[in-house]
């Protein structure tokens, strides 16, 4: 590797070794992104809104998902 990409000898053993996933938000159209029910697929479509009332339906979905018992945990205390 050049130089610029490992950095300065004698560092590497401090070099982040990280995984990561990285999903492609483009590759989703919207209709399929409101029926995904999950906080990425709403920022998503938040993202992706407009008007407000893309940005009001959105908001009305996590307010009813996120009221669900089985999600409680994701509320403040």
């Amino acid at each position: 590797m050049p130089p610029w990409q490992t950095g300065p000898t004698g560092l590497e053993a401090y070099r982040p070794q990280l995984r990561y996933l990285l999903i492609d938000e483009s590759a989703y159209a919207d209709a399929e992104l409101a029926s995904m029910r999950n906080l990425v697929a709403a920022l998503f479509r938040l993202e992706h809104s407009q008007g407000p009332e893309v940005v009001h339906a959105v908001l009305a979905a996590l307010v009813e998902w996120l009221g669900e018992p089985a999600r409680a945990e994701l509320l403040p205390g």
